[in-house]
C-alpha cells in the first residue's frame, strides 16, 4: 500500500507544481483568486524536487565537513491526509540519510521544502495552508543565519522545524463545461457524469486535471479525433471554501477512417495485414478501433513494438489517415527450461522455432524433452519430440488453425507408455476475454500397466470455452480465468470403448494491496469420465492428481486411488483446489504460503464422503524477465504414512 500511496502523492504535488505562483495570495477585495491555466498534464508522476548543489564560487565550502547534520522536526498530526504526499515530497525527508554539504545547502533545502509543502497542500485542496520553518530557531531569512551556521561544531546537528498547518479542506464549487465559440452547437454525445467530478468533491489538482481528460476522452469516443481543451479556469474562493471551475471545450470536426500504412513489415504479406484491420475505410473513427488495431498486429508475435499515429489533419472528404509504424523481431528463435520435483526428478527441453515460416505470421515450433532424470532407471527415463504449427487468420480473421504432432515414451508410475499423438484444433476469438475452439484429436499408444500390456487408438472431437480477464499469463495479479473443455472419443480401437471427458477449471486473482505486491490467488478444478468403465478407459485418459501443479505435497499422481503394489490407478472424476497469498517484496523476489486439496474418485461423479487429500507449504519466488522463478516447499497434511515428509518442486511461472 506504500507505494500505491507514494505514487498517488507523487501524482497529487505535480498536479499544481506550475500552479504555485498563481495560488500564493488571494485578492482581497473579492475574497478569491484565480487558479490560472498552468497546472502540469495528468501524466506527471514525478514528485517535484529541488536539488542541493553548491555554488562554485562559494570558496569557504571547500574547507567545509562532508555533511552537516540535520535534526528534523516535523510538526504534522500523525493521522493527517496529508502527511503521506508531504513525506514523498520533501527533501529534508527523502534525502535525511544524505545531508546538505554546505551552509548554503542546508538553507536551499529548508527554502525550498517550503514551497514544495505548499504546493502539495495545495494539490491536496489545502488553497489555506501554511508552511514555516525555523533553523536553530531563526527563520530562514534571519541576518547572520549562514555565518552562525558555519561557526557552530561540525558534529553538532542543526535543528530544523517545520511546521504545517493544512487549514480547511476546499471543495468544488460550480463546474462550467463552455463550447468554444467555434465550436457546433452543444454535443449530444457528451454525458453528464463524464467528468466523475461534482460540486461538494474535494477540490484536488489530480482530479481536475483527470476530469479535463475525460472530456477529451469522451469527444474522442464520440468521433472527434482533435477534441481539445484549451483552456481551463479555476477561481478559488477563501471565504468559502471552494473552487469554481469552467473547462473551455473545442471538439473539433468528426471524422471518419481513411487509409491505413503499415510500415516496417518488410517479410510479413502487405494483404495478410491489411485483412487483420478491425476497420473500413469510411467508418466512423473510433479510438477504441485504433487500440484494437495495434492489438491486432501486436498479437501476431512478429513484431517487437508497434506505435500507431494519426494524421495531423484530416483530408478534405474528413477521413482520418492512420499509420502504423511496427519493428520486426529476428524469425527465428532457439531456447530451453528445466524443472525438478521431488517425485518426478529433472526435466530438461530444448526447442526451435519460427515466427513468420510462410510470410502471414505462421509459427511453427519444434521440441525435445527429456524427462524423469534422476527419478527412474536410465531404460525408464521419458523422451518426446513434437512439432507444432499455428496458422493466423485461417480461413477468416480472428480465427486460428493450430496442428501438432508428438512422439513420446513415459514412465510415470501409474503407466509406461509408447506412442505418437496428433491434433488440429481451430481457435475462435470471440472478444478480449473469450474464445472457443474445436477439432480432432488421433492418438496411437502402447500402454503396459499391472503387467499387462495393452494397445489402443483413439479418435477425439475436443470442444472448449475459455473466459481469460487476467493482467498476465505468467503472473496474474487480479482477474479471472475460467476454462471448459469437453471431449467425446467416439470412436476406440483396441482395449477401449467410446468415452467422453469433461473438465472444467477457474482461477482467480485479486490485488489486495493494490499495486501487485499482495495477491490473493485460488484455484478450483473438478472434472469427470462418462460412458465406460474404470477398466475400458485408457490409463493416459483418466484422471491423476499430485504433484507441482496439482496437490503439493504428494508425489505426482499420488492422490487417489492405487493398487496393491502402491501403483496409481486414477480415475473417473477429480476435483482439486488451492489457495495462495503471493507476497513481493524488494521488487525481484516474494513469499506464497499455500494450501492444496485434491481427491481422485473412481465414481462419475466425485464422492465427498471421501476424506481429501491436503498440502500445504511454503513458495519462494525470484521475477525475472519471462516470468517468475517458482520453488514451492511442501508436506502432505493426510495421506499415508509411506508418503514423504517434504515435496520439492522448481519450475518457471507461477503453480497457477
Amino acid at each position: 500500500m506504500g507505494r500505491q500511496r507514494r505514487r498517488a502523492g507523487a501524482l497529487l504535488v505535480a498536479a499544481l507544481l506550475a500552479l504555485a505562483p498563481e495560488l500564493g495570495s488571494a485578492q482581497e477585495t473579492e475574497g478569491a483568486d484565480e487558479a490560472g491555466d498552468a497546472w502540469d498534464t495528468p501524466e506527471a508522476q514525478d514528485v517535484p524536487q529541488t536539488e542541493d548543489a553548491e555554488p562554485a564560487e562559494d570558496a569557504a565550502a571547500a574547507d567545509e565537513p562532508p555533511g552537516i547534520p540535520v535534526e528534523l522536526d516535523f510538526v504534522l498530526d500523525e493521522d493527517s491526509p496529508v502527511r503521506d504526499a508531504l513525506n514523498d515530497s520533501l527533501v529534508l525527508v527523502r534525502r535525511a540519510d544524505d545531508p546538505p554539504a554546505t551552509p548554503l545547502g542546508l538553507l536551499r533545502r529548508v527554502t525550498g521544502d517550503v514551497d514544495l509543502a505548499l504546493q502539495a497542500l495545495r494539490s491536496l485542496g489545502y488553497y489555506a495552508g501554511r508552511v514555516t520553518a525555523t533553523i536553530d530557531g531563526q527563520p530562514p531569512d534571519a541576518p547572520g543565519l549562514v555565518e552562525d551556521l558555519r561557526a557552530r561544531p561540525a558534529d553538532e546537528p542543526v535543528h530544523v522545524v517545520l511546521a504545517v498547518e493544512p487549514g480547511p479542506l476546499f471543495v468544488i464549487g460550480t463546474i462550467d463545461i463552455v463550447m468554444d465559440p467555434d465550436a457546433p452547437p452543444p454535443l449530444s454525445e457528451l454525458p453528464g457524469d463524464v467528468l466523475e467530478l461534482a460540486p461538494g468533491d474535494p477540490a484536488r489538482a489530480s482530479d481536475i486535471l483527470l476530469a479535463e481528460a475525460r472530456i477529451v476522452d469522451a469527444l474522442r469516443a464520440a468521433g472527434h479525433p482533435y477534441a481539445d481543451v484549451p483552456d481551463r479556469r479555476a477561481v478559488v474562493d477563501h471565504d468559502q471554501h471552494t473552487m469554481d471551475v469552467s473547462f473551455t471545450v473545442a471538439p473539433g470536426p468528426t471524422a471518419t477512417f481513411g487509409s491505413v500504412t503499415i510500415d516496417g513489415a518488410d517479410s510479413v504479406d502487405p494483404d495478410f495485414l491489411a485483412g487483420r484491420v478491425p476497420f473500413e475505410r469510411g467508418a466512423p473513427y473510433r479510438p477504441d478501433d485504433v487500440n484494437s488495431l495495434r492489438q491486432s498486429l501486436g498479437d501476431l508475435d512478429v513484431f517487437s513494438s508497434v506505435r500507431i499515429q494519426e494524421a495531423t489533419q484530416l483530408n478534405p472528404d474528413g477521413s482520418l489517415d492512420i499509420t502504423a509504424t511496427v519493428e520486426e523481431r529476428p524469425p527465428r528463435f532457439i531456447g530451453f527450461g528445466a524443472g525438478f520435483a521431488t517425485s518426478e526428478g529433472i526435466d530438461a527441453i530444448v526447442y526451435w522455432g519460427h515466427r513468420n515460416l510462410f510470410g502471414q505470421a505462421e509459427r511453427l515450433r519444434i521440441e525435445a524433452a527429456v524427462g524423469r532424470l534422476l527419478e527412474n532407471d536410465f531404460d525408464e527415463i521419458e523422451y518426446s519430440l513434437g512439432a507444432t504449427f499455428a496458422k493466423p487468420d485461417f480461413l477468416t480473421p480472428g480465427q486460428s488453425l493450430h496442428l501438432d504432432l508428438s512422439l513420446l515414451e513415459e514412465h510415470p508410475d501409474a503407466y509406461s507408455r509408447t506412442g505418437a499423438e496428433a491434433s488440429a484444433i481451430v481457435v475462435r476469438t470471440y472478444n478480449e476475454e473469450i474464445s472457443y475452439n474445436f477439432g480432432l484429436t488421433f492418438e496411437v499408444s502402447e500402454i503396459e500397466s499391472d503387467d499387462q500390456t495393452e494397445r489402443l487408438s483413439l479418435i477425439g472431437v475436443p470442444l472448449g470455452v475459455t473466459f481469460n480477464s487476467t493482467d498476465s499469463l505468467l503472473d496474474p495479479t487480479e482477474g479471472l480465468r475460467l476454462d471448459f473443455e469437453l471431449t467425446p472419443y467416439p470412436v476406440a480401437f483396441g482395449d477401449s470403448e467410446p468415452f467422453v471427458r469433461s473438465e472444467f477449471s477457474a482461477s482467480g486473482y485479486y490485488d489486495v494491496a493494490g499495486d501487485g505486491s499482495l495477491v490473493l490467488a485460488a484455484r478450483g478444478r473438478v472434472g469427470s469420465i462418462l460412458g465406460a468403465d474404470l477398466d475400458a478407459i485408457p490409463d493416459t485418459r483418466r484422471f491423476y492428481a499430485g504433484g507441482g501443479g496439482s496437490v503439493r505435497g504428494f508425489p505426482f499422481q499420488g492422490v487417489g486411488p492405487q493398487d496393491a503394489d502402491g501403483d496409481p490407478l486414477g480415475g473417473r472424476s477429480l476435483v482439486e483446489a488451492s489457495l495462495e497469498l503471493r507476497w513481493r517484496f524488494l521488487d525481484d523476489f516474494g513469499l506464497v504460503p499455500f494450501v492444496d486439496a485434491g481427491g481422485v474418485f473412481e465414481n462419475t461423479v466425485p464422492d465427498f464422503r471421501e476424506d481429501l487429500d491436503v498440502g500445504a507449504g511454503l513458495g519462494f519466488r525470484y521475477y525475472t524477465p519471462i516470468g517468475p522463478l517458482r520453488v514451492d516447499i511442501a508436506t502432505p497434511l493426510t495421506g499415508d504414512d509411506n508418503d514423504d515428509p517434504v515435496q520439492l518442486y522448481i519450475s518457471i511461472g507461477q503453480a497457477f
